[in-house]
């Protein structure tokens, strides 16, 4: 894989994120959240790394869909299995550390998953999971544990 359509890709994938990220914010019900890219002094700044990021390798499943070969699909999927993982943190106008939150995350594990099919599709789905818990996450406030999605939940700061 060429390096330079990696980073073109993984560009892409932290726009979904930022993307979805606002949009679960904004449409959360009873949202108390208000986002702006303006700092201010009454304003918690969230920053983003994605730390991780393994696409699908299509070409790899389609093979191992058309001829199964017993033991192979746990062979690659310990090698190729999408996956992502991140950090944030959210700090003070004054630069105090507030919180930090971090993750590694595959998606769901499903019997066939024609998601692995596509290159994005698995890790998009993950970074939306994570987008809805930190909506929430941020809307219930400080201590309030969020639902659980998968093994995954926050308790914020």
């Amino acid at each position: 894989h060429d390096p330079e359509d990696y980073d073109k890709e993984a560009q892409n994938i932290a726009k979904y994120f930022h993307e979805q990220l606002l949009e679960d914010i904004q449409s959360y019900e009873g949202n108390r959240i208000a986002v702006t890219q303006t700092p201010a002094d009454d304003v918690l700044t969230l920053e983003i790394a994605l730390t991780e990021l393994e696409f699908s390798h299509p070409i790899a499943r389609a093979a191992a869909l058309a001829v199964p070969v017993p033991g192979s699909g746990a062979a690659l999927g310990a090698i190729t299995d999408p996956h992502a993982a991140f950090a944030a943190r959210f700090t003070e106008p004054s630069g105090t550390l507030v919180g930090t939150v971090a993750d590694r995350k595959f998606p769901p594990a499903r019997i066939i998953d024609l998601n692995k099919l596509t290159q994005t599709s698995s890790v998009r789905e993950v970074l939306a999971i994570w987008s809805k818990i930190m909506a929430e996450a941020l809307n219930k406030g400080k201590f309030q544990p969020t639902e659980r999605e998968g093994r995954f939940s926050l308790l914020p700061w």
